[in-house]
């Protein structure tokens, strides 16, 4: 991974005094939001993992009762585009908490979560497919397949604590506007 020249810098940075060590990472850090919180994790907050996770689902179900506010005052409110947009935004969350924590089984079973809240709370944009809602239906199979991608890699103690979720997933897939694309993708019937 590191060339020859990389390995001198490495070398350089090692040979610097720790004071400036030390500015250097200060400096970098209040650059890197990122590497910022990988580091507050990893220093004070590594017991809370559990804590995380229960706040992204807290964040995606606020997110889910406030569309579904939106949608029972304002029916056809939402159009596929902008649930897209939603959904994109809950990823984000899940994808902060990876880069974050680095937590693998985190992210199948947050992403997980964010399907099932998807089909739980009965997304009409998710029952006929129509021009107006292809982005959407391929968006939703392509998460799924990304959801399974990381699935099989996971311990298989964990594989069989997420199984039964995961079918149910799949077979309100195969019953939905989501199905063609899932199809097209080659999603299984089940795991």
């Amino acid at each position: 991974m590191l060339g020859d020249q990389d390995k001198e810098f490495k070398n350089a940075i090692l040979s610097l005094p720790q004071k400036e060590k030390d500015r250097l990472l200060l400096k970098l850090i209040g650059k890197n939001k990122v590497l910022s919180n990988q580091l507050r994790y990893q220093l004070l907050e590594s017991e809370d993992l559990d804590l995380r996770r229960e706040s992204a689902v807290q964040v995606i179900d606020d997110i889910f009762q406030k569309l579904l506010k939106y949608e029972n005052q304002y029916p056809g409110y939402l159009t596929p585009g902008q649930f897209m947009m939603e959904l994109r935004a809950m990823s984000g969350i899940v994808n902060d908490h990876v880069l974050t924590t680095k937590d693998k089984l985190g992210d199948v079973e947050l992403r997980l979560y964010l399907i099932e809240s998807l089909f739980r709370f009965e997304v009409k944009v998710l029952l006929k497919a129509n021009k107006k809602n292809q982005k959407l239906l391929a968006y939703v199979a392509s998460r799924m397949k990304y959801i399974l991608d990381k699935y099989s890699k996971l311990h298989e103690d964990h594989q069989f604590d997420l199984r039964e979720r995961i079918n149910k997933i799949l077979i309100e897939i195969k019953q939905s506007a989501v199905n063609t694309f899932a199809e097209e993708m080659m999603l299984p019937q089940s795991v």
